[in-house]
């Protein structure tokens, strides 16, 4: 019985997707910020990031959140197709001091792109914010 227990429970944990998020600092300074633009050319990411990261918005600020999507079910060359579908894009966020990058997150996704847009902000959130 515990062996069958064992086994659902393996079977089971493995169905959910995990994507590990990488965050990395650029500047040797650890600096908490308190404001941001947000940059981005997907209207349904700057929606989701207004939402998430509002309090912290600012039309006048010297740092900038650039938000990237990169899917590869749109990439079209034959090394893309080739490719094994581990994942179908990742979402990066990254922030600017003027033009210097400091932060740079990202996430893998599999078809749910707004799974890793929370991962990446979460990630954010808890290594550029002072709570």
């Amino acid at each position: 019985m515990k062996k069958l227990l064992l086994f659902i429970l393996l079977i089971f944990s493995g169905c959910e997707e995990k994507y590990p998020v990488y965050g990395k600092f650029y500047d040797s300074s650890d600096q908490k910020i308190d404001c941001l633009c947000i940059s981005t050319s997907y209207s349904w990411i700057k929606q989701k990031l207004d939402d998430s990261l509002g309090e912290y918005k600012q039309k006048e600020c010297k740092y900038t959140l650039k938000a990237t999507l990169h899917d590869t079910t749109k990439c079209n060359s034959s090394f893309s197709t080739a490719t094994p579908k581990d994942f179908t894009g990742y979402i990066t966020l990254e922030i600017y001091e003027n033009e210097k990058l400091l932060y740079k997150v990202q996430s893998d996704f599999k078809e749910d792109k707004e799974a890793s847009l929370k991962r990446v902000v979460t990630k954010l959130r808890e290594d550029m914010f002072s709570q």
